[in-house]
């Protein structure tokens, strides 16, 4: 019995000097910690690391959608049916349009937009026009940094002054989805 109180005893005194050097020198206590838990990245003892938004770690995305106008001159629709998935953002780094439309006719006024949460961001493409011998062309391969964030819904539009119907237009946005908050 006087063993173990005697344990006890000492014990109790080692935490209570403890406590007080913890108390009365703070910075010695937590250079003491930090010497016994200590990690050092050099060249000889390297911490592995992981870049998880590294372009090219991510899930490349490539929307692309083919519009047809319907006899009427107007805009021309073009919707990839895609929403940016929760917890990512669609980093977009080219954008990419080939349009055919009738002798005569013109396309202008190609935009790329982002919906998110029914406010709608636009930005303008401007298309070349090609003279080819056959119908006018009108192309775009440009690229853009542009960020679209969860759940945002991605379309193109462009206007053609064809009354025909038969104007064709490919659209397409290449880039990877990187994690997001």
């Amino acid at each position: 019995m006087k063993f173990a109180k005697r344990v006890a005893t000492s014990l109790g005194y080692v935490v209570l000097a403890a406590a007080l050097v913890s108390v009365l020198a703070p910075k010695a206590t937590h250079a003491i910690v930090a010497t016994l838990v200590q990690v050092a990245n050099t060249s000889a003892n390297p911490v592995p690391t992981s870049d998880v938004n590294n372009p090219d770690r991510a899930t490349i995305l490539i929307l692309s959608c083919q519009g047809l106008s319907q006899g009427s001159a107007g805009f021309l629709d073009c919707n990839p049916d895609t929403t940016v998935p929760a917890g990512q953002r669609f980093v977009i780094n080219r954008v990419e349009a080939d349009c055919f439309t009738h002798p005569g006719s013109t396309f202008g006024n190609a935009h790329i937009a982002f919906t998110e949460g029914g406010n709608e961001t636009r930005h303008v493409l401007p298309l070349n026009s090609l003279e080819t011998g056959f119908s006018p062309e009108y192309v775009l391969s440009q690229g853009v940094d542009y960020h679209a964030d969860a759940g945002s819904y991605i379309s193109f539009e462009a206007y053609t002054s064809d009354t025909e119907g038969g104007t064709n237009c490919t659209f397409q946005a290449d880039g990877y989805l990187v994690n997001y908050p």
